[in-house]
């Protein structure tokens, strides 16, 4: 019989064993590959989306919430800032750009933002299927939206007030879809888009004689202004300024003892699953002994004993290793939608990483050096005495 085939059926002699063992392998796997490719789908989502975007403006408040607010829409405004006086502060000789956004409204539950035309140059919006606005109460749609929804451009919607569906309804007011974003797998793909008027004219406010925007994203000439423009706000009242970049190293700070904590035990959960081999491997040796020893009788070399017990260890391994590869490429996207609500985890499910292939490697390795003692016991065995005794 064949050498595989046959470490294969030995393994499942005992399928309660063997699948604990294989659970473990594949519990500590998906750990770890999870939080890795979670961290890196995340920290490249992020790079991506605040790339560009040097500082935010906005009413005072959180620093953090003003950018998860203004880029990644995941909580809530600090508040809204004047216009006009908005407008005199951000003539800067140090700004070269800034883009006004206007968000209160939803559809669906889906965030309205109003800003302004040039938005795409801000965000990865790709390609646009239909168009740009040109009047007031049309809109951009993003990918997402249209596929769960089932828009098409040209057809017509009603926002409600605030960031919850159940809001109050502006029945008065028609949207009509005039494009479609790509999809591009960021927060984009689950926003509408509009003129800041459209925001205006929705709540009853065509032309208000204080007009007001929710905030501000900013673009400096040079890194100076990182340093200069916040000191130039820090004696208003009325506004707050954050750095992207800044506030965000401060978020992935805060997650990295609970990170490290699930990487030390999934670690742990690895090194008992190792252990488990071992174990189990002692405790069928004496079960299997006559077995290995008719091996002998029938030509089977000590190595031949010994290199197949050790592949009761790599297949276990290994197997556990494929199983949670596979479950941490389904939990990776979800971690990276619950951690970011919007995006999605771009890489294709079909890649492996340089960190994947050392994690394979070590795997085997490990599923040897756990087979090594019992295998090594097996190999040395005394079959006179074995069969003699039988």
């Amino acid at each position: 019989m064949n050498l595989f085939l046959l470490v294969w059926r030995n393994l499942w002699k005992k399928p309660l064993s063997s699948f604990l063992t294989l659970l473990l392998f594949a519990l500590g796997t998906a750990i770890i590959l999870s939080i890795s490719n979670a961290q890196e789908s995340l920290k490249n989502r992020v790079k991506e989306s605040v790339q560009g975007v040097d500082m935010v403006l906005g009413a005072n408040g959180s620093p953090l919430q003003l950018v998860l607010s203004s880029l990644f829409h995941i909580d809530f405004p600090t508040g809204n800032i004047p216009l006009e006086e908005t407008k005199k502060i951000l003539r800067d000789p140090l700004i070269k750009e800034y883009l006004f956004l206007s968000i209160g409204d939803n559809f669906k539950g889906y965030r309205i933002i109003g800003t302004e035309g040039s938005f795409c140059g801000w965000f990865d919006c790709g390609t646009i299927e239909g168009r740009m606005w040109e009047n007031d109460l049309e809109v951009v749609i993003g990918a997402e939206i249209a596929k769960l929804e089932n828009l098409r451009i040209g057809d017509e919607i009603h926002s409600s007030h605030g960031f919850s569906e159940e809001g109050m309804t502006h029945d008065h007011s028609h949207f009509e879809i005039v494009g479609i974003l790509e999809k591009s797998g960021g927060p984009e793909d689950k926003l509408l888009f509009c003129s800041t008027e459209t925001i205006w004219e929705v709540h009853g406010d065509e032309n208000p004689t204080d007009p007001e925007i929710t905030s501000c994203l900013i673009r400096f000439r040079n890194p100076g202004g990182l340093i200069a423009f916040p000191r130039k706000i820090r004696n208003n009242p009325r506004y707050a300024v954050a750095s992207p970049a800044f506030e965000l190293n401060r978020l992935f700070l805060v997650f990295a003892p609970l990170i490290s904590f699930l990487e030390i035990l999934a670690w742990v959960i690895m090194l008992i699953s190792g252990l488990s081999i071992m174990f189990a491997l002692f405790n069928t040796l004496s079960d299997r002994i006559y077995e290995i020893s008719l091996m002998r009788v029938m030509g089977a070399s000590r190595v031949t004993v010994f290199v197949s017990l050790c592949l009761e260890g790599v297949y276990l391994s290994v197997a556990g290793f494929v199983v949670g590869d596979i479950f941490s490429r389904v939990l990776n996207q979800g971690l990276v939608s619950w951690l970011l609500p919007g995006f999605s985890s771009q890489g294709n499910i079909f890649s492996f990483t340089s960190f994947e292939m050392s994690l394979f490697v070590f795997v085997i390795l490990m599923g040897i050096l756990a087979s090594v003692i019992p295998a090594l016991i097996g190999a040395r065995k005394d079959i006179s005495r074995v069969l003699f005794s039988e």
